[in-house]
């Protein structure tokens, strides 16, 4: 079997913040591209520190208008127990 090269891009970093879990939360954001044959790819990956939890996610650019639907039902409605 012959494999596709595949590159990936070194990610640009940011930072955003967004409610989570009830809270106001600070989000680390990377930006990268995955190539493969002719295409170019780029993906966003998020992580939100919830405390006792990171959640992260990740998407291509071009379907997250459609799963951000998803991650910020995930995301407004989790909730932590009280330890």
């Amino acid at each position: 079997a012959s494999s596709v090269p595949l590159t990936v891009s070194e990610p640009v970093l940011g930072r955003e913040s967004r409610t989570v879990a009830g809270a106001e939360r600070e989000v680390a954001v990377a930006r990268y591209t995955i190539s493969a044959l002719t295409a170019d790819v780029p993906h966003q990956l998020r992580i939100y520190d919830v405390g006792d939890v990171f959640v992260m996610t990740t998407v291509a650019d071009e379907d997250a208008a459609v799963a951000g639907r998803g991650f910020s039902q995930i995301l407004d409605t989790l909730a932590l127990s009280p330890r």
